[in-house]
């Protein structure tokens, strides 16, 4: 595995034109009294990580350190760092526009935090235009199958509820406060948690506080099955890599 910030000068000088510059988005933001502020950060740098290595040579990949803070203002009731939208816009365009400088052509955004995800596809379909560069982005919990069954009435892949947890498990189980699980919700469900009618999005003041934060229980959660979930989602990533680099292997 290529780390970008291991490289030298010269390395990079070498590696960039031809290879995929892997960049994870995270968060900073609060999961619940169970589960660290670092969560999505850590699921997604741990699949990208495990993603990269597995591909070997197959696709030649450089990973960018994970940037930490994304969107996260509808956590700020209880406790984030969080960029704004066009902050994290700024940056994400800034880092892509200066890696290019470097050298690098080719870009997979894979973010781990839902509040990212319009800023994130924003970005690529912006950048395109103003850089001769090929963006790809991707929700790392949107790739490869579902590794395991959810157990019933959890939220997939919900904030900080049974599915997440399993993935804080399977990452970090240090981190993860067993003795705080829960087995019924912490508030009523929030408005943004579902689609009250199909296609229908609602957002209301508020909301993230009365229900509580999360968006299902954690109970039941287990790292074992964290693991299988993590699997599928690195095996979905590996996928998405080669895809690209398939489509836009003629740009090295």
């Amino acid at each position: 595995m290529r780390e970008l910030a291991d490289l030298t000068r010269d390395d990079v000088a070498d590696l960039a034109a031809r290879s995929v510059l892997v960049l994870p988005v995270g968060a900073v933001e609060q999961h619940g009294p169970h589960l660290p502020l670092i969560t999505d950060t850590m699921i997604v740098c741990t699949v990208a990580q495990r993603a990269v290595t597995a591909l070997g040579d197959r696709v030649p990949t450089v990973l960018a350190p994970t940037l930490p803070f994304g969107h996260s203002e509808h956590h700020l009731f209880a406790c984030a760092a969080s960029l704004k939208p066009a902050t994290l816009t700024a940056v994400l365009s800034d880092l892509i526009e200066s890696l290019h400088t470097s050298g690098f052509t080719r870009f997979f955004l894979i973010n781990g935090h839902g509040g990212n995800d319009e800023t994130v596809r924003s970005v690529s379909k912006s950048i395109v235009n103003r850089l001769p560069v090929a963006v790809a982005t991707a929700n790392y919990w949107q790739l490869g199958g579902p590794g395991a069954p959810p157990r019933d009435g959890a939220d997939v892949p919900g904030h900080a509820g049974w599915w997440e947890t399993c993935l804080a498990m399977a990452t970090r189980p240090e981190l993860v406060h067993t003795e705080k699980f829960t087995a019924e919700p912490l508030g009523p469900r929030g408005l943004h948690s579902y689609e009250p009618t199909p296609g229908l999005n609602v957002q209301r003041h508020g909301e993230w506080a009365r229900s509580g934060g999360t968006t299902d229980p954690a109970a039941g959660a287990a790292g074992m099955i964290g693991a299988a979930i993590i699997q599928a989602k690195v095996d979905g990533l590996v996928d998405a890599l080669v895809r690209f680099d398939e489509l836009t292997g003629s740009t090295r």
